[in-house]
């Protein structure tokens, strides 16, 4: 099975790198990767991340692009993430495949088993690809987009360090845990989605909590298990609610029971923090299952299609994730913006 061997980057860091107003992707992408490396981290761990970083960049979603880098570099620089690790694929079954990420970051240990899984699910019509030792995962849509462009139906879940309380709980039990599934259509991008088992994302909350903004009811509760519209009494002592009461529980136990039961990797409940630099790596898991869209004789991509088609006829109606491509496109067109504060937050990574 496949061993990458890269190791850290002998090149020293880009000083004509600077954060500024508005930046290309290619810009974002190549900040994040001098940053994880000046970390510590690798060319192996760096490369993948910052790709991934730039990809939330381009359609929105600070929370898991930028906004995480500041962590992931405090996280290299403590141990929570081990810069040089060497993520390791082992076939476990006829379809199965497992990586050993080493602490590393979750990308890495993707990018380390994604060709066997293509071609395992192309052959066998369906595998599964676990991760165990891994750090978060980041955006999930990253990890099934490419394999929906193989003509792959993609499911991945991944389970991160308790924040919210199980139904009837208070106290937090299972990680924001998310889940993300793309399907291939015949002349257009994959129908994506790609959300969080909980009411809101963490990231989310820590933005309100950063600026003091209230929280709407339904998000969270205190350290006493009262309702809080305080996003920093949730995040500190409190816990995050699930989606939907019992139903979005029942996802992130199921999260839980395939990211981290099957793989070996780390409990929600009993994995350090992705927020401090507390403890040792969190080690979490995640799972993914990719099928072959043509796996009962079906032709998957044009049905998927024409399912998008039928639904799109109902007045009013927009299918999850159809915002992205234009934002993404956009993007591409005109870069994304930063704030004063944000263009200074990098310019520290930089500098550190």
């Amino acid at each position: 099975m496949t061993e990458p061997s890269t190791g850290p980057s002998a090149e020293g860091p880009d000083l004509s790198l600077q954060p500024k107003a508005t930046m290309t992707l290619a810009e974002v992408e190549a900040l994040a990767g001098q940053a994880l490396r000046l970390a510590g981290a690798s060319d192996l761990q760096s490369a993948p991340t910052a790709q991934s970083l730039a990809a939330a960049e381009a359609e929105g979603f600070r929370s898991v692009g930028l906004g995480t880098l500041p962590y992931y570099c405090l996280h290299l620089r403590c141990g929570k993430v081990k810069g040089d690790a060497q993520p390791k694929v082992s076939q476990t079954a006829p379809s199965g495949l497992l990586v050993d990420a080493d602490n590393g970051f979750a990308h890495a240990a993707f990018k380390a088993a994604e060709a066997e899984l293509v071609t395992l699910a192309k052959s066998q019509g369906l595998a599964a690809l676990g991760f165990t030792r891994s750090y978060s995962a980041g955006i999930l849509r990253w990890f099934v987009e490419p394999l929906a462009a193989e003509g792959l139906v993609a499911l991945c879940l991944a389970n991160a360090p308790a924040a919210v309380s199980a139904y009837g709980a208070t106290r937090p039990l299972f990680g924001t845990n998310p889940l993300a599934y793309a399907l291939p259509r015949t002349g257009r991008d994959p129908l994506v989605v790609d959300q969080a088992t909980s009411a809101v994302a963490r990231f989310t909350l820590a933005e309100h909590a950063a600026r003091g903004e209230p929280v709407p009811s339904g998000w969270g509760r205190d350290a006493e298990g009262k309702e809080s519209h305080d996003a920093a009494a949730i995040l500190n002592g409190g816990s995050m609610s699930p989606a939907g009461g019992a139903k979005g529980a029942n996802l992130a136990l199921f999260v839980e029971a395939l990211a981290v039961g099957l793989t070996g990797a780390t409990w929600s409940l009993e994995a350090s923090s992705f927020g401090d630099d507390v403890g040792p790596p969190p080690g979490v898991g995640c799972f993914i299952l990719a099928l072959d869209a043509g796996l009962f004789g079906q032709p998957g991509a044009d049905r998927f299609a024409a399912l998008s088609s039928l639904l799109e006829a109902e007045p009013g109606l927009r299918l999850p994730g159809e915002r992205r491509p234009a934002l993404r496109h956009a993007a591409e067109r005109e870069g994304v913006t930063l704030t004063a504060s944000e263009i200074e937050t990098l310019e520290g990574l930089l500098r550190s």
